[in-house]
C-alpha cells in the first residue's frame, strides 16, 4: 500500500511541475499551483484506496487524469506534456506486471472510441481528449470503456442540468477531462467493489 502511495504521488508531483509551466505559458501558472496539488493529493489518496484490485497502471493513470482534470477546467488544453510521459510510465508498469496486452487492447479501443467521435462531431472532442482517452485504456478494455461510458454520461447529466435549470445552452466548449476522470475513478472503484 505505502509504495504504491509513493509511486503515485512521485508520479503526481512530476505531473504537477510539468503541468505547472504549461500552465504559466497561458498566465494561469500560480492559481493553478493549489488546484494542480490537490488534484495528484487526492489521486494519490484514491489509489490508497485501491490497493488490492487496481491495474498496475492505476496509479500513473490517477495522477494524470488528475491533473489533467485541472489543466482542461484552467486552460482548456489537456498537455501532451502531462500525458506523454505519463503513458509511458504506464506501458512500462504494464510490460512489468505481464498486462500489456490487455493495456494494449484497451488503450486502442479507449482511443479509436474517441477517436471516431471526434471525426463525427466534427472535432468537438478535442485531440488531448482522445490521448488521455488512449491512457485510461491502459486499465483494461472493460474498465476503460466503462470508464468512458460513465464520463459520456456525466457530462450529459451536466449539459442538462445546466439547461434545465435555467443556466441556458451551455457555452461552446465543455471541458470533458474532469468527467474523464471521474469515469475513471468510478470504473476502478466498481472493479474493486462489485
Amino acid at each position: 500500500m505505502v509504495g504504491r502511495l509513493m509511486e503515485t504521488a512521485l508520479i503526481g508531483a512530476v505531473l504537477h511541475a510539468v503541468a505547472s509551466r504549461r500552465a504559466a505559458m497561458y498566465g494561469k501558472g500560480r492559481s493553478m499551483r493549489t488546484s494542480l496539488f490537490l488534484a495528484w493529493g487526492a489521486s494519490s489518496l484514491a489509489v490508497a484506496m485501491l490497493v488490492p484490485t487496481a491495474p498496475s497502471t492505476a496509479p500513473t493513470l490517477l495522477a494524470c487524469v488528475g491533473v489533467s482534470a485541472v489543466t482542461d477546467l484552467e486552460t482548456g488544453y489537456i498537455f501532451d506534456a502531462v500525458v506523454a510521459p505519463a503513458g509511458i510510465v504506464a506501458a512500462v508498469s504494464a510490460l512489468c506486471s505481464g498486462t500489456a496486452g490487455d493495456a494494449a487492447i484497451g488503450c486502442f479501443a479507449c482511443g479509436a472510441l474517441l477517436l471516431g467521435l471526434r471525426v463525427v462531431s466534427g472535432g468537438n472532442i478535442g485531440l488531448g481528449d482522445v490521448k488521455l482517452g488512449c491512457l485510461i485504456g491502459t486499465i483494461g478494455p472493460v474498465n476503460g470503456i466503462i470508464s468512458l461510458g460513465t464520463a459520456f454520461v456525466a457530462g450529459a447529466v451536466y449539459v442538462t442540468c445546466g439547461r434545465a435549470f435555467g443556466h441556458g445552452a451551455p457555452k461552446r466548449y465543455v471541458p470533458f477531462a474532469p468527467f474523464l476522470a471521474f469515469g475513471t475513478f468510478a470504473s476502478l472503484l466498481r472493479g474493486a467493489y462489485w
